[in-house]
C-alpha cells in the first residue's frame, strides 16, 4: 500500500507539543494527509496519550519551561511504548536555553528523526550558533562547494544519535547515516509563510504513523510539502497574497494523491 494512501486508511494518531504561531496550520496539514492531530501540552496526561498516539511531534517554536517539562515527558513515554518521536528544534540558535533543552531532548528521548532548516541543523551538529532568528540565514544556504562536508557532519551526527535528518532550505537534504537524498522540489513563496517548516514537520509525523521505513518517509514526506508548494503557487492569482497561499498549500495536500507524489518528486541520491 501506498504511504498517502496508508495514511488515510489508518489514520495515525499524531500527538504534537508545538508552537502557538503555527498550531492551527500544522493540525489541519496532518487531517488533509490523512492523519488525526492531538495538540496537548499538559504534563499528567502525556502517560496516557502515549499509549494512545503513534507518533509525537515536538517542536520547540515557542518553548518555555512548562512545555519543555511536557516534551520530556511525552517524549520519554513514547519511546518506553516504542513510538516514534520527530523533533523539529526551531530557533535553536537563538539563546542558550533552546541549545540545553535540545540537548536534554536528544539525551533523554533519543528523537528517531529530526527536522529543521539548515541554519537550525547546523547549530544541532556543530554546537555554534547558527541564525539569528526562525528563519534560515542566507550564509547557511548549502551550496555546491559545502555540500560534501555537510552531508558528511550530518552522517556523523546520524550515526551517534541513529536518528535520521531533514534540512530544509531552497533544497532539502535527507540524510542517515548511509544514505543522502537531494530534494529540489518546491517553490520560493513558501518562504512567505510563517511555518512551513513547522507544517512539514507535521506532515511528516503523520506519514510517519503509516511508513516503516523511516528515511524512505522522510524523503516522501519532503517532495509531497515541496509538490504542494509548487501546486499552490500554480493557483495564486491577482490579488492574492501570502495568507491566501499558506490556504492553498493545506488543500494541496488534501488534494495530493500517492501517483501525484512519484511522478512529481525531484530528488536524487547523492550516496
Amino acid at each position: 500500500m501506498d504511504l498517502l494512501q496508508a495514511c488515510r486508511k489508518y489514520a495515525p494518531l499524531v500527538h504534537c507539543i508545538t508552537n502557538y504561531v503555527t498550531v492551527n496550520d500544522c493540525a489541519n496539514v496532518i487531517i488533509a494527509s490523512g492523519g488525526r492531530p492531538l495538540m496537548a501540552d499538559e504534563i499528567t496526561e502525556m502517560t496516557e496519550i502515549a499509549q494512545k498516539a503513534e507518533v509525537l511531534v515536538i517542536n520547540i517554536g515557542t518553548l518555555n519551561q512548562r512545555t519543555f517539562t511536557a516534551s520530556l515527558a511525552a517524549g520519554k513515554a513514547m519511546r518506553q511504548y516504542g513510538k516514534m518521536v520527530l523533533l523539529d528544534p526551531v530557533g535553536i540558535g537563538v539563546s542558550t536555553f533552546r541549545q540545553k533543552a535540545v540537548q536534554e531532548i536528544l539525551t533523554t528521548v533519543k528523537p528517531q528523526v529530526i527536522r529543521g532548516n539548515f541554519s537550525e541543523i547546523l547549530t544541532l551538529i556543530s554546537g555554534q550558533q547558527h541564525g539569528s532568528g526562525v528563519d534560515m540565514a542566507q550564509t547557511d544556504q548549502m551550496t555546491q562547494a559545502t555540500q560534501d562536508s555537510l552531508i558528511a557532519q550530518m552522517q556523523d551526527f546520524c550515526q551517534q544519535s541513529d536518528c535520521v535528518l531533514m534540512a530544509s532550505g531552497p533544497e532539502d537534504l535527507i540524510v542517515n547515516s548511509q544514505q543522502a537524498y537531494l530534494v529540489q522540489n518546491g517553490h520560493a513563496l513558501m518562504k512567505d509563510v510563517t511555518g512551513t517548516g513547522c507544517q512539514l514537520s507535521a506532515l511528516t509525523g503523520a506519514l510517519l504513523g503509516a511508513g516503516q521505513d523511516w528515511t524512505k518517509t522522510c524523503l516522501t514526506a519532503t517532495c509531497m510539502w515541496g509538490l504542494a508548494g509548487e501546486k499552490a503557487a500554480k493557483k495564486i492569482t491577482v490579488g492574492d497574497g501570502n495568507a491566501s497561499y499558506r490556504n492553498y498549500l493545506i488543500d494541496a495536500v488534501y488534494q495530493m494523491t500517492d501517483k501525484e507524489v512519484k511522478e512529481g518528486a525531484n530528488y536524487v541520491k547523492l550516496r
